[in-house]
């Protein structure tokens, strides 16, 4: 049976390589591009060698051409340069132990706590570097805890995390200042990354 040619358009619209190109140095700007499922970010002026390897998948992100504008790494270190303090915020005591278990062994102080009024509090008297939060919890959500933190405690990086995954909701969040937006379930891989990446950021 034959696929209809919405379907067919989706099918490409999933696999498109995607390269931004800027025309100065912004980790922010480059930072939510890549959120955002960019495939590289690139500064002005690109070499068409290297925007062509973007574009063909064979350029090493982490390792620009000779001569070449840099761009933007996908692979920080994985292990902190302390030991950053970790706040994870879900409603489901599963999500918090998993990422108790994993975050500690590697050198993290972790903390979790189950809604955002609570995160609230632990970020004032306890003051985390990094907060995971989830978006989806009762009474306080995810998306009005990380306005709060960003208003009264701005150096506290905030990692959003959701089971229901929405370019809006990434969009947003990542308008209010979140760091970056992951989806559940998780790649931990991935994840371990990111913060890595969180706790490098000078923003």
């Amino acid at each position: 049976m034959s696929r209809t040619t919405e379907e067919a358009g989706a099918d490409r619209s999933r696999s498109a390589v995607v390269v931004v190109v800027i025309g100065a140095e912004d980790p922010a700007l480059t930072r939510q591009a890549l959120a955002l499922g960019a495939s590289a970010v690139s500064q002005k002026p690109v070499a068409p060698g290297t925007l062509l390897s973007a574009l063909t998948g064979t350029l090493q992100l982490g390792s620009p051409a000779s001569g070449s504008p840099k761009t933007a790494s996908a692979a920080p270190p994985t292990t902190p340069a302390h030991a950053g303090r970790v706040l994870v915020v879900d409603d489901e005591a599963e999500v918090c132990a998993l990422l108790e278990d994993f975050l500690a062994p590697k050198g993290y102080r972790v903390r979790s706590v189950a809604d955002g009024a609570a995160t609230l509090r632990e970020v004032r008297e306890h003051t985390p570097d990094l907060v995971l939060l989830d978006i989806d919890m009762p009474r306080l959500g995810g998306v009005e805890a990380l306005r709060a933190i960003r208003a009264f405690a701005p150096q506290v990086r905030v990692i959003m995390i959701s089971g229901k995954a929405s370019l809006d909701t990434a969009r947003l969040t990542l308008a209010y200042g979140a760091f970056d937006y992951i989806a559940k379930p998780f790649d931990l891989d991935h994840l371990i990354e990111v913060i890595a990446a969180a706790f490098l950021w000078e923003g």
